[in-house]
């Protein structure tokens, strides 16, 4: 159903979240249900301590080694040696005392430096309009002209259908627990998707911004935590598969974790429509899909274009803006806005919209996957160099 891959260093445990949201997240960490769900909320709890551990000394090991750089940088040139014996002996010493590390109480610390980081696209669209084609053959494939530009991070569905810790079998795949029973399992599918896709989406930010011949790179993501709450969270909501409580605990989440680090620097969506995703369907290999329904896909579908719409601010948007869109994209791009909840608010994130409807067969095909790589590639230097925050 969804992207995402790797998440997220905003805890240094489980248990400091109840003091990084207030009591809304505390609510999250009540008793399992029974003996058996706390099994299970106990091992997913110890691999999420893991992974925020290791998170935390490379934060810490960058903090100290960019706070030493920018200190010698005010020194002469004469101390440049000394520099980078210092910053190496910070970075080893904050590897040996994680302890001495402060912990972060949200993502924004994992920010540090990313303006000097290449860009992030996050690749929009309804279940099979074409994202992971569109991904690891137009963007990421072999023969793909912008292999050498862009770093490929799909959606953590291996992580879904198979929760760390969890080896009963039937009991490690929350994907499949929820496409068998959504009014059960919805709230528990969509609050680990959102786990995971933070997890994945800072692990995965510290690629590298230019190839061995200096040229710019940039990061493409399957989805993002904003179409998990535009699209499918109120999806959910409308079928009644959340309770009230649990879309208020889904909220808490997202307000207290989701920070600018989260936010892309623009969006593709690959528009498709409903029937075309339906029978696309058949030909994908995704067991726990074989279910979804074409009433499903046009609930999706239209929440899609609802976000895009409702907070579309193209009207409003500057002409520096408007007026350097590539001659190319002219009528395929807009703006929207992004709010973080009693944050800051980023109101012109670009957003290019490509037509998914039109199958074609990219191992024949070249020169149209080749139009549709050179479009991405147009987008993210119009990006680079009028949208970049």
């Amino acid at each position: 159903m969804h992207h995402r891959q790797h998440f997220f260093s905003t805890m240094s445990s489980v248990n400091s979240m109840s003091s990084l949201a207030s009591p809304c997240v505390a609510a999250l960490l009540t008793a399992p249900r029974n003996r058996f769900e706390y099994v299970r909320v106990h091992r997913a709890t110890k691999e999420l301590k893991r992974m925020a551990k290791q998170r935390y000394t490379r934060i810490g090991s960058s903090r100290a080694i960019s706070s030493c750089t920018t200190t010698n940088n005010n020194n002469s040139n004469n101390n440049q040696s000394s520099s980078s014996s210092s910053s190496s002996s910070s970075s080893t010493n904050n590897n040996t005392n994680n302890n001495n590390i402060n912990p972060v109480a949200s993502t924004e610390d994992a920010f540090v430096n990313q303006k000097n980081r290449g860009l992030t696209l996050c690749v929009e669209g309804n279940i099979s309009s074409g994202k992971s084609t569109f991904l690891f053959e137009v963007i990421g494939g072999e023969s793909s002209s912008l292999k050498q530009e862009a770093f490929v991070v799909p959606e953590p569905v291996e992580s879904w259908q198979k929760i760390p810790g969890a080896s009963i079998e039937g009991e490690n795949n929350v994907l499949d627990a929820f496409y068998k029973e959504p009014e059960r399992y919805a709230y528990t599918f969509q609050n680990y998707v959102f786990i995971t896709r933070c997890l994945q989406y800072n692990a995965s930010k510290d690629f590298e911004a230019q190839d061995e011949n200096s040229k710019s790179r940039f990061r493409v993501c399957e989805r993002s935590i904003f179409s998990d709450r535009k699209v499918f969270v109120d999806s959910l909501m409308d079928a009644k598969w959340l309770t009230n409580m649990e879309f208020h605990l889904y909220n808490c989440w997202f307000d207290a974790l989701g920070d600018e680090s989260l936010v892309p620097d623009a969006f593709v969506y690959l528009r498709a429509s409903p029937e075309t995703c339906k029978r696309r369907l058949g030909f994908r290999s995704r067991g726990e899909e074989s279910g979804v329904t074409l009433e499903y896909l046009q609930q999706l579908h239209e929440k899609h274009e609802n976000w895009f719409r409702e907070d579309d601010r193209t009207a409003s948007a500057p002409k520096e803006l408007t007026e350097n869109v590539p001659e190319e994209l002219k009528g395929m791009v807009k703006f929207v806005e992004i709010t973080l909840s009693g944050k800051k608010t980023f109101p012109f994130v670009p957003v290019l919209v490509v037509d998914g409807d039109k199958d074609f067969d990219v191992a024949l095909d070249i020169e149209k996957k080749e139009m549709y790589a050179n479009k991405v590639r147009l987008f993210h230097r119009f990006v680079s160099e009028f949208c970049k925050r």
